[in-house]
This record gives C-alpha cells, sequence and structure tokens, in this order.
C-alpha cells in the first residue's frame, strides 16, 4: 500500500510533502545469473517461514529542488537493483520494500525525514546523496541505531565516523589529486582558473584539492573565485578569472550554478576546457548548458567504467532503460548491492544495529562501482576512477589524444 508521510504518527514533515511510496516489482534476469551478478550467496528456498515478512529499507532522495537532476540520474539504479534483488528471490526469501522520502534538496531536511524512515520501520537508509545532507543525518542515524548507506558523498568528512555510516564513493581527497594529475598532464596547461560554490562541501573539497595537487609550474590564477549556490550572476567571477588569461577553468558547483557559469564563460570568449569533480558527470548537463559545457572533463568514481561496456548487469540497464545507464546509476545500484549482502549476513536483519555491524564487515564486495571495504564504517578503503568527456551525445570515456 502507499504510505504517506501524514500517516506516521509524530511525523515532523509538513503536510505538503510529496508521499512516500513502497514498491515491488520485477526484473527480466534469472535467479541464477542475479545470484552470482548481486553477490548473494544463492536464491532464496521457498516455503521458509521467515519468507512472508518483507525487510523494510528506506531512499532519502532530493525529487524537488536544484538537486533533482543528479537525482533522476541516480535513482534509477536503486529501482533497479531492488526489483532484481527481489525477483533473484530476496534476502533470504523476504522481499525488500522501500519507502522513499523526498528531502527536497535542502540538507536541512535529511535528519527530519531520516527519522521518518524509521517511524516507517525501515532498518536502513539509503542515501541521502549530498555531502551537506549526509553531514547533517549521521548524527542522527547513531541515535536512532539505523545505518545509512551513502552513495554519492565524497566530501571531506567533519570530524570522526560513527559506526552507523557508510560511504562508498572513494573521497574527492583521494580521487581529485590524482584525477589532477592526469588531466594536467595530457593537456599540458601552465594556467588554471577555478570557481568555487562555498556554500557546497565537495565543491569546497575538490577546489581545496585542485590547488594542493597542481604540479610545480603550473599556476592557479587568480585565486579560486567564491560564490553562492543560488547566484546567478557569475559576472565579476568569469572576469576575474579570464583576467589571467587561463588554458582551463576548474568548474566546482553543482548543476544549475555550473550550467549558467560555463554558459557566461563561452559569452566572454573562452574556448579552453573546462574541469570538474564527478558532481557534474549528468549529461544532462549538455543541453542544460546550452551547449556551453562540451568538452568537459568529469570523471566517474567507477572502476573501468564504459556506458557502452559488456557488463551483463550494465547491459539489462541498458534495455531498460532504452540508454545507457549514468555512473551515479551505478553507484546508486552498487548502494543496494552491498545493503542486501549485509542484510543476507547479519545475524538479525530486522535490527539497525545489526545491520550496521555487517556493514562494518565488508571487505572487498564486488559492487557494480567496484570493490568495496570498511574498516569497521566510514569511507571505502577503495580507490579508482574512470576520466570522461562531455559532447552532444553524452559522456565517453575521455582518452587524452584521441
Amino acid at each position: 500500500r502507499s504510505v504517506s508521510v501524514s500517516d506516521l504518527e509524530g511525523s515532523t514533515t509538513n503536510e505538503e510533502d510529496p508521499p512516500m511510496r513502497r514498491r515491488t516489482t520485477v526484473a527480466s534476469l534469472t535467479c541464477a545469473l542475479l545470484a552470482v551478478a548481486l553477490g548473494l550467496a544463492a536464491c532464496a528456498e521457498p516455503g521458509r517461514p521467515d519468507a512472508e515478512a518483507p525487510i523494510v529499507i528506506a531512499e532519502i532522495v532530493d525529487k524537488t529542488g536544484p538537486a533533482k537532476d543528479f537525482n533522476d540520474a541516480a535513482n534509477p539504479g536503486y529501482d533497479m537493483a531492488v526489483d532484481d534483488i527481489n525477483k533473484a528471490g530476496g534476502i533470504g526469501g523476504r522481499r525488500l520494500e522501500v519507502v522513499q522520502l523526498d528531502a527536497a534538496s535542502q540538507p536541512n531536511r535529511a535528519p527530519l525525514v531520516l527519522r521518518d524512515a524509521t517511524r516507517s520501520g525501515a532498518v536502513a537508509v539509503l542515501g541521502p546523496y549530498s555531502s551537506n545532507a549526509a553531514f547533517a543525518a549521521a548524527p542522527l542515524a547513531e541515535q536512532l541505531t539505523v545505518p545509512i548507506v551513502l552513495p554519492t558523498s565524497s566530501a571531506a568528512w567533519k570530524g570522526e565516523f560513527n559506526g552507523f555510516t557508510f560511504r562508498l564513493t572513494p573521497t574527492l581527497e583521494k580521487v581529485v589529486p590524482e584525477f589532477v594529475e592526469h588531466v594536467i598532464t595530457a593537456l599540458q596547461v601552465t594556467r588554471v582558473g577555478a570557481v568555487v560554490d562555498q556554500a557546497n562541501e565537495a565543491s569546497v573539497t575538490e577546489v581545496r584539492q585542485l590547488a594542493e595537487a597542481l604540479p610545480a609550474g603550473v599556476a592557479l590564477e587568480p585565486a579560486p573565485q567564491a560564490f553562492q549556490t543560488g547566484d546567478t550572476d557569475f559576472t565579476a567571477q568569469v572576469s576575474n578569472v579570464l583576467a589571467a588569461d587561463p588554458d582551463v577553468v576548474w568548474i566546482g558547483a553543482q548543476a544549475t550554478e555550473a550550467s549558467l557559469l560555463m554558459k557566461q564563460f563561452r559569452s566572454r570568449g573562452f574556448t579552453g576546457r573546462f574541469i570538474s569533480s564527478s558532481t557534474l558527470n549528468n549529461p544532462a548537463l549538455y543541453e542544460q548548458s546550452g551547449g556551453a559545457a562540451d568538452g568537459l572533463i568529469t570523471f566517474q568514481p567507477v572502476q573501468d567504467y564504459d556506458p557502452a561496456g559488456p557488463n551483463s548487469i550494465v547491459t539489462s540497464m541498458r534495455e531498460r532503460l532504452g540508454r545507457a545507464p549514468t555512473g551515479t546509476m551505478l553507484q546508486a545500484y552498487s548502494a543496494v548491492q552491498v545493503l542486501a549482502d549485509a542484510l543476507a549476513r547479519a545475524a538479525d536483519p530486522g535490527s539497525g544495529a545489526s545491520v550496521a555491524e555487517a556493514l562494518g564487515e565488508t571487505r572487498g564486495f564486488a559492487s557494480l562501482m567496484g570493490p568495496i571495504s570498511w574498516n569497521g564504517s566510514g569511507d571505502n578503503q577503495h580507490t579508482f576512477f574512470t576520466p570522461l568527456e562531455l559532447t552532444a551525445t553524452g559522456f565517453a570515456v575521455w582518452k587524452p589524444g584521441v
């Protein structure tokens, strides 16, 4: 049945919020293939006494607000993974049942909807997507003893991790230095400009890492030009950057502001490359920027990512979507994979504390995005990424000189 937020006693979310929904659907892959692909031990045995009660998990998403485009690029990964796992027999014969809640791109709403998730009976939560929202939700996750599995958060973490917070994506602190060295060396640039959204933790982290990673002989001039989420006029920032005649410009921003920045740089005659982190790996950015993002070099935190590759799950995703899956879909799919693996191993899959313990014991899990290991909680211990280039036809693996 559908469950609205107002159905939850004592809900902290107002009556105008979009409804949550519970869903179970079926997919097309066979049980045996999925059991192998998803990393599950085996398909469920029919007739087991625990097969009747579903395991409830929640998704904190951004169906509205400025992060909606990012959400729309990633969220089908959740849907398809849950469908695939249920098709394969669920977790020990128990289906996954999903409660979906909209944080509306507002980080301060993440704790509110997290509390609603636990009231709905969720034993674990997927998301939120952004680092800002993850920072806000993590302390409450520990209080409520419900693990949160974060598919895309990658900004520098504030303070120590608690035992209920698990990030899949290699951190910007690890990836950006390697990415910068790879790109700057290949492009043979000597001057780099940068703009940074000071209100977004991921943007702040990536530009700080950019500044620290630039090799000798490459200048970051002028100092990164700051703005705030929601700004639309970047005349001052663009003028200051272009005055230094940069070869490339790093865009430390989310898609809405990034598309405006790129348009304004192009309108002032800039013809060089834009570079960014994985925040901008949504192919919709090309159209959103009116083509100004053409040639953008970014990266996808997925090992050996190839949207046209032969991976069986990727092939199935292409068939169901009618297009190549985005890298963020693979991250979201991987979050469900690793959570399902922990649920299967947990001593009590109905206990958030037991599921968190199983997640913390994950070592070398072969997810769709790459290997996942946690040392009790916190950041994935593995580092991987694939450089990408955006063109009118979407993202493709960037191969310098090709």
